[in-house]
């Protein structure tokens, strides 16, 4: 099998005819407002307070981006800010009823529309499918990890 060909099919399949379905069909984004939301929702749910630290690390957004998404939410009513009670320089994230019912509504609307989709390919394409990205996620952690480690590994420059 020619694995670059492979690459080049799937680029082409995912990424060029792909953002039209993903635009038309996904009702929920795990990065921008929603993924922040979602993140907080499922972090709060468990008990769990929220950091925008964590929002950072564990969305891969950077530091500024997630304050200015924090800001919109905020403005939105969606999300409120409040420091610790013993470290006030810690500020917490946690989401007002507004902002836990416009998420768990576009969470379920996600569900619905996965469940429609694996419906459609049918059991057996279904859980092949969830198999296979299961796996490419296992993958990916790996190699970032990996990665992670060969970059800590390596000195500072020093001039």
């Amino acid at each position: 099998m020619d694995y670059k060909e492979l690459a080049k099919s799937f680029c082409r399949l995912s990424y060029l005819r792909g953002m039209r379905s993903q635009t038309l069909a996904r009702p929920i984004s795990v990065s921008g407002e929603n993924g922040v939301l979602l993140y907080i929702f499922n972090m709060t749910k468990d008990g769990k307070e929220v950091l925008p630290g964590d929002l950072v690390r564990e969305l891969g957004i950077s530091f500024g981006r997630i304050t200015n998404i924090l800001k919109v939410l905020e403005r939105k009513g969606y999300v409120h800010k409040h420091h610790d009670s013993i470290d006030r320089r810690r500020v917490y994230v946690s989401l007002t009823n507004e902002g836990e019912c416009y998420i768990s509504c576009k969470y379920q609307e996600a569900l619905n529309y996965f469940a429609r989709l694996f419906e459609q390919l049918g059991e057996e394409d279904a859980a092949e499918y969830y198999r296979i990205t299961q796996r490419i996620h296992q993958i990916c952690e790996k190699q970032m990890n990996e990665r992670d480690r060969s970059n800590a590994a390596v000195p500072p420059y020093d001039s």
